[in-house]
Parts: structure tokens; C-alpha cells; sequence
């Protein structure tokens, strides 16, 4: 449906992020295009180091088209961000009783998220 296509776009991946960079300086950067709903920098939990890459969500998928044809590829901390948009898949396995979480960009690329 179109709201689904709407909410697609809305959402942003933003990899390689430098681990030195901080989910509020990202959140400075992005939102320069529009309102921010929100900017989710991927941690390791285990060492709270920057896993290189963040989901945005903007209020106007116009914005999040901006943000991605205006930021991909530049420069950030002499590393050239991958920005793309990005859609969410669920899939669950028995298996330990542990859910995976899959995100699949729109290039096919695979980010799994362990849940417990």
C-alpha cells in the first residue's frame, strides 16, 4: 500500500560510521534535511563500541530521500558513508528460543540482530 511505501522510506541506513562518531553528532548531521523521529547507533553491548552503522527514522520520506541523495558517499571522519534506504524483515527461529532479526536494504545486503 502506499502508507507502507511511505513508512519504507522514511527509514535510513546509515553505514560506515566511524566508531569514533556519536549517535548525537549523527543526529546533528541528518536532521540538518529535516525533523528526526529518531537515530539508533549500533552498539556492541558487550565492549559499548560503535558497530559502524545507524538506522534513522524521519517524519518526511522527502527528507529521508534528500538525506540519502545528498550524504551518500561523502565524507564523514575520512570514511565515505554507505546511506540508504531500508526495510525491515522479521524472522523467527525456534531454535534457543532466540529471535533473529533481519534487515534487508534495498540492495539485498543482510544485517542480522540477535534478540533474546
Amino acid at each position: 500500500t502506499t502508507d507502507q511505501t511511505a513508512k519504507t522510506a522514511q527509514k535510513v541506513y546509515v553505514g560506515n560510521v566511524d566508531r569514533c562518531v556519536t549517535q548525537a553528532q549523527l543526529f546533528a548531521l541528518f536532521s540538518q534535511f529535516g525533523p528526526l523521529e529518531k537515530v539508533l547507533l549500533q552498539m556492541d553491548p558487550t565492549t559499548g563500541i560503535s558497530r559502524g552503522f545507524a538506522f534513522l527514522s524521519f517524519l518526511d520520506p522527502k527528507d529521508a530521500n534528500l538525506a540519502i541523495q545528498t550524504m551518500s558517499g561523502q565524507l564523514l571522519v575520512g570514511r565515505p558513508l554507505v546511506v540508504k534506504n531500508y526495510e525491515m524483515r522479521m524472522i523467527f527461529s525456534r531454535i534457543h528460543s532466540i529471535a533473529i532479526c533481519v534487515l534487508v536494504n534495498g540492495y539485498g545486503q543482510l544485517h542480522a540482530i540477535e534478540t533474546r
